[in-house]
């Protein structure tokens, strides 16, 4: 409204008032980006920072974060951070099971997106048919969908792996090289190298999903969402 009567101003020949018009229009423009819901799917194999990476850009957009390993173990009635490693395509890590986690990790999102609130969603989504559901979920809550594809050279990702303390994720080595061999190309998602230092990686992804500006939004973020 102040944009409008700044320009009605500046048409009356209000001194200044040109210049009001235009950084009252950029401001109404930049809060409105900024409030646009958004479902944003950050990926990659075992060993790759998809996770460090989707909690640090969470919190740095003020949205939740929802996790396809701790959804994979509540659904498996298991703390999430009780190890249940597994062979390739055993254990908790049949398609049936990945299956049932990916569904349910955008039934989630859905709830959120509906109710006006974006989303990260933390998960390999080394399956065409999982990124594929992901876009009609955009579609279908009129969401801004960005796609991230995080990487690192093997011999990083391999060391990652070696060292990491038992946790969330019980992905090894042996099922990121069976993932590796499976995984199809992914045109439509952002590379994102996190071999380097976080916040490299963070301005990264926030440029391809804020290109606008990507400064840091006051809003609480709930860490992850949990069932009612």
């Amino acid at each position: 409204m102040r944009a409008k009567v700044s320009v009605i101003q500046s048409r009356q020949g209000a001194p200044g008032a040109e210049a009001a018009a235009h950084r009252l229009a950029s401001t109404a423009l930049r809060h409105l980006r900024a409030s646009a819901v958004a479902l944003t799917l950050v990926g990659g194999l075992p060993g790759s920072g998809k996770s460090t990476l989707s909690g640090a850009l969470a919190d740095r957009l003020g949205v939740t974060l929802l996790s396809s390993d701790r959804l994979r173990k509540e659904l498996a009635g298991i703390p999430a951070e009780q190890p249940a490693a597994a062979r390739y395509g055993e254990g908790l890590y049949t398609p049936e099971w990945t299956a049932r986690t990916y569904a349910a990790l955008l039934d989630r999102a859905d709830l959120l997106l509906s109710s006006g609130e974006s989303v990260v969603l933390d998960a390999t989504w080394s399956d065409a048919t999982q990124r594929e559901a992901a876009v009609r979920l955009a579609e279908r809550t009129s969401a801004d969908l960005v796609a991230l594809h995080c990487h690192v050279p093997g011999d990083v990702s391999a060391a990652r792996l070696r060292t990491r303390s038992a946790g969330v994720s019980d992905a090894g080595a042996e099922i990121a090289t069976a993932l590796a061999a499976r995984e199809p190309p992914w045109p439509g998602a952002v590379p994102v190298d996190t071999s380097g230092a976080l916040e490299s990686a963070v301005a990264r992804a926030l440029t391809a999903v804020r290109p606008w500006g990507a400064g840091q939004a006051p809003v609480f973020r709930r860490p992850y969402m949990e069932p009612d």
